[in-house]
């Protein structure tokens, strides 16, 4: 799964199926809090590359997660998988 996530950012049109499942490893309590946080930042790659996008479908695509991300911020998680997802989203904001 981590050489997975390590390739996401080369990935220039991220479908929808694979920011699902990005999103989905690092919602998995299965996996070790490492592949979550690294599935976090992949996450914030992948929505960097939307980010660039002026499509309308990519634009709402990419706001979603980010409401997503904001939803898990008001979870109980450990404050390195916080201090992950407040990086990504403090990239993602609109300059």
């Amino acid at each position: 799964m981590e050489a997975v996530l390590e390739c996401v950012h080369e990935i220039k049109e991220p479908s929808a199926i694979l920011i699902e499942e990005v999103f989905n490893t690092a919602m998995d309590y299965q996996m070790c809090l490492d592949t979550r946080v690294m599935a976090i930042h992949s996450l914030g790659n992948v929505l960097m590359e939307l980010k660039k996008s002026n499509e309308e479908a990519s634009v709402k695509k990419k706001q979603l997660y980010v409401a997503m991300l904001y939803r898990l911020l008001n979870t109980p998680q450990p404050p390195i998988f916080h201090d992950a997802i407040s990086k990504v989203i403090f990239t993602l904001k609109p300059t």
